[in-house]
């Protein structure tokens, strides 16, 4: 598996596009509406489903580094990451059906374990081998930036098919059976989809790109630790991608939101498109607005940005249409605030090595992909806890006000709250204005050998 010179085509580009597909499809199906399944249906406590969603998390951002450690030894004539899509692909579809079609036997506890380890076994084994592989893939793929960005592109592409596509699961349940069996038939349509969007990935890529590091270094994993954590950019970054992925409870709970605050869940695919084109819009232009106003800047217009949208779709009330405008600004403004975030982990990586010599690129990405996992656990835990705070009563036609309460607040106002608090952790980030003059150094290499920003 050397390195090889062929031109990465555009078939090969949306194949591996249509893999990030399959990974939002079957996860939205989970994320989004297990809860409201588990409390509606089986009868569930929305506490306790939300605090066995944190408990999964917790496991599943310790088995991404697992996973990268087997992906490096595997060799096969499918390549390093390829095989594992292949052969994670059936076992993700069988859980999916699995989960949401158990003997109606087992009563709600009986329900809720078995939901639970299959939660588990899909999230912490299943799921991270394919999205680990997958992510890895582009790697494998090629090292020219030119290509990586169309792969990235086209990844970034079907991630958003998929949410939209997700978000017809009301509809698609009514076409499949009505409410509970409902559910049952979409989990084995949206399993289908999943296992054929894996297959177009594994059989319309190649792997062509030997992973040759170009630090010889021999770091130990205790030297690597030893770098990260006697910094607090390490801490800032990893508590960074907590918040961001804690902002999620509003997707959790946005079908309780639809369903019981504006009296119809067939409005949750609208409010998401409301949400996902302007959000796609705005990742279009927001390397061209960061670039021109810097990071920090763009990722304060995104906040206000977020923060007007948010007041909008508050002071809207139960109007659709005031509810999709506030979402539609509160979207734009995530845009270049995202972005801007998804350059930190490179940034603090190459500072880190800069100052002390040591390559911590790759362990500050697992770190921080392990903080995301985290940070989406926490989410859907707080889902959880917030609807049992609120006295939600499952199926009933009237809310308490308190549960209504939270609904909105989930929704609409919390996200801003997780954004604010990563507004003031990147506020303290004083490597932003020195990155372009450390990645020179870096690639001059020369390096700081314990000298501090100060010192520049």
């Amino acid at each position: 598996m050397g390195l090889d010179n062929d031109r990465v085509k555009t078939p090969e580009v949306i194949g591996y596009g249509m893999g990030n597909f399959a990974a939002n499809f079957s996860a939205s199906l989970l994320n989004s509406y297990l809860l409201i399944y588990m409390t509606d249906f089986v009868g569930a406590s929305a506490a306790l489903i939300g605090t066995i969603f944190l408990a999964t998390r917790v496991f599943d951002g310790v088995s991404d580094l697992g996973m990268g450690f087997l992906i490096e030894r595997t060799n096969t004539r499918w390549g390093k990451a390829r095989p594992w899509l292949l052969f994670t692909a059936p076992i993700l579809g069988l859980l999916l059906i699995l989960t949401f079609n158990f003997p109606a036997t087992l009563g709600i506890n009986g329900t809720t374990v078995f939901v639970a380890c299959l939660y588990f076994i899909f999230n912490v084994f299943a799921y991270t081998a394919y999205a680990v592989s997958y992510n890895t893939l582009s790697n494998y793929i090629s090292h020219k930036e030119h290509d990586r960005m169309r792969l990235g592109s086209s990844s970034a592409l079907f991630l958003f098919v998929a949410a939209a596509a997700a978000g017809f699961v009301p509809q698609y349940r009514s076409l499949l059976g009505g409410p509970r069996d409902g559910y049952s038939r979409v989990a084995i349509v949206f399993a289908i989809a999943t296992i054929l969007a894996i297959l177009v990935t594994f059989f319309s890529t190649k792997e062509r790109a030997s992973m040759k590091p170009k630090d010889k270094s021999s770091a130990s994993p205790k030297e690597m630790l030893k770098v990260m954590l006697g910094d607090r950019h390490f801490y800032m970054t990893v508590a960074v991608f907590f918040l961001v992925n804690a902002t999620n409870v509003g997707s959790f709970n946005m079908i309780y939101f639809v369903k019981y605050y504006l009296g119809d869940e067939n409005l949750n695919a609208y409010l998401t498109f409301a949400g996902l084109i302007p959000m796609a819009i705005g990742m279009f232009f927001a390397p061209a607005l960061a670039k021109k106003l810097g990071m920090r800047k763009a990722f304060i217009c995104g906040i206000c940005s977020s923060v007007i949208g948010s007041l909008i779709s508050w002071l809207g009330g139960a109007n659709v249409m005031f509810l999709a405008l506030g979402m539609a600004i509160k979207a734009f403004g995530y845009a270049p605030a995202f972005a801007s975030i998804l350059a930190f982990i490179g940034n603090v990586g190459n500072y880190l090595y800069w100052k002390s010599g040591v390559p911590v690129q790759s362990v500050m990405f697992s770190a921080t992909s392990a903080s995301q996992k985290l940070g989406a656990g926490f989410a859907a835990g707080m889902a959880g806890w917030l609807l049992t705070l609120g006295k939600y009563a499952p199926n009933a036609e009237v809310q308490p006000e308190s549960a209504i309460f939270v609904m909105r607040f989930s929704v609409i106002i919390w996200p801003v709250i997780m954004m604010l608090g990563i507004l003031v952790l990147l506020l303290g980030f004083g490597i932003m204005k020195k990155t372009d003059k450390i990645d020179l150094e870096i690639k001059e290499g020369k390096f700081a050998n314990g000298r501090t920003w100060r010192d520049l």
